[in-house]
């Protein structure tokens, strides 16, 4: 099977299992072009602001904290994901088979779980700064007890 552009609107694949190593077909849905489009244009603009923080953190080398890091991280994750996003489709497109299919969707979602792993580290370490820099002084604990 290859996945095409049928009548001028992209071809998503999916697949369709009992087992799956076993039995797998893959079936064709075909979106409005103006998804198609939307969804051109928001990856591609998240890929240009992901590469210029990107690209901003590796210029200065101050803003090199361990938050910033983290963001970084974060930045080629979304740079990675959103490429397949881009050029997924027109690559799954000229090539036949159900192994490219699977190896993009294996890749993204990779690269999705690991944006969602950036951000669970980005609020841990957001939490950590909050608690260290709201620590109370025994003054302060003394006026919180006697103001409730």
């Amino acid at each position: 099977d290859v996945i095409d552009y049928l009548g001028g609107n992209p071809v998503v694949c999916l697949s369709q299992n009992e087992s799956f190593l076993e039995n797998m077909t893959v079936l064709y849905y075909s979106y409005p072009t103006g998804y198609f489009i939307l969804t051109n244009i928001g990856c591609s603009l998240s890929v240009v602001g992901s590469f210029l923080i990107l690209l901003t953190h590796i210029l200065f080398k101050e803003l090199r904290t361990l938050p910033s890091k983290i963001l970084m991280n974060l930045a080629v994750a979304i740079i990675v994901s959103n490429l397949f996003i881009l050029i997924g489709g027109p690559i799954i497109s000229s090539f036949p088979g159900k192994n490219l299919c699977t190896s993009v969707a294996i890749i993204l979602h990779m690269f999705f779980l690991a944006q969602f792993s950036w951000m669970s580290v980005m609020v841990f370490e957001m939490m950590r700064s909050l608690r260290n820099a709201t620590k109370l002084t025994p003054e302060s604990q003394h006026f919180k007890t006697r103001l409730f």
